[in-house]
């Protein structure tokens, strides 16, 4: 809107300064020409033009935005400037011999244009800030200390030059009028703090109006008016701001309502300071005039000085009591910065554990509304964020935590609030909410964070996983974030993308499965891991050729552990990167060790990697490592991986395949076929061997389907050049079938169960599949 009524003002934005180069010819000329004819040439047009160019901008806002006060405004300033020109022409038309009465149409008009003028100060006044006590004060200081200047000068000169009549009373009425149109700027001047080019045209019109009023009030009241006087240029010069004023480009502003900061107590102190100096002055002036009495002079001069040093004085209390304040709030803005800083984060400007305790406990103390609401909590924890910081810095580690911060965020609607506990752990409070309500929460969340962004050289998607706990009658906070805690740590133990809402009945599996965490961690360091291995036999030779390492967990109180139980677990808490570098250097020592024992036989090793060692980005560096310090051949060597590990961010899993395969080691694909996430990635992968599921094996002799694709697989491997294996072979059919189908390698209780590392010593060269090992569960 402001805009576009800048642009339909004025054709130039700078119509409104070559304006006062016209308002200074008509000054120029007034001043110089001797003729009243001429000076009013002069004076007229300038008066004309502010009445019409006032009105011509009012037409065209009004279209846009109607308002009362540019209205006023204009009706205002037309009336006085008709009035000021008919002022001008009418003593030049009526002969000298001829006195015009009074009052007149002409009185009549002046003072009613003075009304409008001081009704249009008292509303545009109206539109800044309200009036306080302390600006009424200060209004009736200016104003007392006008009164005295008003009465001695203008009025009581009439009093006592003219009898009581109408003449009187209209003479009188004139410097009532302008003391009004006085009292409205003063006001407006108070309560206005705002400083822009319409307000200083404003300003000017003021300034020069009234100073010239004050003055012809004088010379009228003592008779020594006539027209043509120079001091009645500044009427010329308070027209050319009215007509200024009008084409200003953004003289909108001036009639805009908005609150604005009053005038600085400083200022006010000073002006009020020349008030109460102005009556002093008056009595001494008086005096010095009337060349009476000058007793009063002494008294006079010293309430002067008086005046002044107390103006002084309270200027330097006014600047100590502002040094004060400023101080103060120093201290407030620090109290508060450190309030702020105590209860939230740092990083990423979320609520830290303590709000979060007070948000929660105040949710938890809420009367509930309905039967099926109450406080919740909603946990939130990143997967696999130690890797983002081991691959690129602890920098990076902080924007994701920013991002995903500002992420959560933009979900949060109300009645949620979102805290972050620490490290990658963020949780959401929730008051009066249904189960439903913080299932959408999630939903949302997923939403959200599935979006990439940038990371480096890289794109990544934060993942997460979610606990839900809802709470019941009499419970905590502490016990709430607790069963939110055991529901996210379950959802992550079974790799669920979806939340978890916790469960009373599975609080005892929850800390059974936490316990077998703690126990987890510190078994490496106990040496309850053991190895075993399975030979792997050479199906057309019946020559065991190799072996696969498996790991088992001998728990001290709980027996034996199957992998099936805690290599998910491994995974889940990052144990499985230290453990399997474990099992890289025992299988790969143990190795050695059979060569010293039988230096001929030169046996092979497999050995299981999981997804996230594979994941690791210093694994290959690990694996290097390790090959060096045992000093093994490289080529007798297979990493085992699972189809599964192709899964989530294929191409890196492919490029890490590529630098181990680098390193001389061989490569196989466990379990192929039953995932068909590696098949699109087959021709790229560089891996050597293709491992047979079990699940197709079992049923070789006896389904066609499972005939049909074993063979499809063993023809595949063989058109890419890769060896097979058969897992799980326990019948001699299984056996037959395979060998017909030219399977080369194999292993399975057929041939041996997994064994001790001293009972593959005594294996004998030929294996004879059926006969019972000695084995080592």
């Amino acid at each position: 809107m402001a805009a576009d009524l800048r642009t339909r003002g004025a054709g130039m934005p700078s119509a409104w300064i070559w304006y006062f180069g016209v308002g200074a010819v008509s000054a120029t000329t007034f001043l110089l020409s001797s003729s009243a004819w001429v000076q009013a040439a002069a004076q007229i047009p300038v008066y004309a033009a502010g009445a019409g160019l006032l009105a011509l901008r009012w037409v065209r806002t009004r279209r846009d935005r109607p308002d009362s006060v540019m209205a006023l405004a204009v009706v205002a300033f037309g009336v006085y400037f008709g009035a000021s020109i008919a002022g001008v022409i009418v003593p030049l038309l009526v002969p000298s011999t001829v006195t015009v009465p009074v009052p007149s149409v002409l009185d009549g008009s002046f003072l009613l244009a003075y009304l409008l003028l001081a009704l249009f100060l008292w509303r545009l006044g109206g539109r800044s800030v309200a009036v306080g006590r302390r600006d009424a004060l200060d209004l009736l200081i200016v104003l007392g200390a006008a009164i005295p200047l008003f009465w001695t000068f203008m009025v009581e000169p009439l009093l006592e030059s003219l009898p009581l009549s109408a003449a009187l009373v209209t003479y009188v009425a004139y410097p009532v009028a302008v003391f009004a149109l006085l009292a409205m700027t003063v006001r407006l001047a108070l309560m206005s703090g705002r400083r822009s080019v319409p307000h200083l045209l404003l300003t000017g019109w003021i300034a020069f109006e009234l100073c010239a009023d004050v003055v012809f009030l004088y010379a009228g009241a003592h008779g020594t008016f006539a027209y043509g006087q120079p001091w009645q240029v500044m009427w010329i010069v308070s027209a050319t701001c009215v007509g200024a004023l009008a084409l200003h480009p953004s003289s909108e502003v001036l009639f805009t309502p908005q609150t604005s900061r009053p005038v600085s107590g400083r200022r006010r102190l000073f002006l009020l300071a020349w008030c109460m100096a102005t009556p002093i002055i008056a009595i001494v002036y008086a005096q010095l005039i009337a060349q009476g009495d000058n007793t009063v002079l002494v008294p006079a001069v010293t309430s002067l000085a008086m005046v002044v040093l107390l103006s002084l004085r309270l200027s330097g209390l006014m600047v100590d009591n502002a040094s004060q304040l400023l101080v103060q709030e120093s201290l407030q803005r620090l109290s508060d910065d450190l309030a702020h800083q105590t209860l939230h984060d740092p990083l990423t400007g979320l609520g830290n554990r303590l709000l979060f305790a007070e948000q929660a406990d105040h949710a938890l103390a809420q009367r509930t509304v309905g039967a099926d609401r109450a406080a919740a909590l909603l946990l939130l924890d990143l997967d696999d964020f130690k890797t983002v910081n081991d691959s690129f810095g602890h920098e990076a580690g902080d924007r994701v935590l920013i991002e995903v911060s500002r992420r959560l965020e933009q979900v949060t609607r109300q009645g949620e609030a979102i805290f972050r506990l620490g490290g990658d752990e963020f949780v959401f409070v929730l008051s009066q909410a249904r189960l439903s309500d913080v299932l959408r929460l999630a939903d949302r969340i997923c939403v959200i964070l599935d979006e990439p962004f940038d990371l480096g050289p890289r794109q990544i998607r934060p993942m997460a996983s979610m606990g839900i706990s809802i709470a019941l009658h009499g419970q905590d906070r502490s016990t709430l974030l607790a069963e939110a805690d055991m529901a996210m740590y379950d959802g992550k133990s079974r790799s669920s993308n979806s939340p978890s809402v916790f469960d009373p009945l599975l609080h005892h599996e929850t800390l059974e499965r936490h316990q077998l965490d703690r126990d987890l961690r510190e078994a490496t360091s106990r040496r309850e891991l053991v190895m075993l291995y399975q030979p792997i036999v050479s199906l057309n030779r019946n020559e065991v050729v190799g072996v696969e390492a498996l790991l088992r967990w001998h728990h001290p109180s709980r027996g034996v552990i199957s992998p099936l139980q805690f290599i998910p677990l491994a995974e889940a808490n990052g144990a499985i990167l230290e453990i399997g570098d474990w099992v890289l250097r025992e299988a790969m020592s143990q190795l050695l060790r059979w060569d010293r024992v039988q230096p001929d036989r030169q046996l092979t090793v497999s050995i299981n990697v999981s997804p996230r060692q594979l994941a690791d980005p210093d694994f290959v560096g690990r694996a290097a490592d390790i090959l060096h310090g045992t000093g093994l051949d490289p080529g007798r060597v297979t990493l085992e991986i699972t189809e599964a590990a192709f899964g989530r961010d294929a191409e890196v899993m492919i490029a890490r395949l590529h630098d181990l395969k680098r390193l001389g080691v061989k490569l196989a694909i466990d379990d192929f076929g039953t995932d068909y996430s590696s098949l699109s990635h087959l021709r790229r992968l560089p891996v050597d061997v293709l491992k047979i599921d079990k699940s197709f094996v079992n049923g070789i002799a006896t389904e066609p389907a499972e005939w049909a694709v074993t063979t499809a697989i063993i023809r595949l491997a063989d058109s890419l050049g890769k060896t097979t294996i058969a897992e799980g072979i326990e019948t001699g059919g299984q056996l037959a079938h395979l060998r017909s189908l030219h399977v080369e390698l194999g292993q399975g209780y057929l041939f041996s169960r997994p064994i001790s590392a001293d009972a593959v010593a005594k294996l004998p060269t030929r294996a004879m599949p059926g006969a019972p090992a000695v084995v080592a569960h």
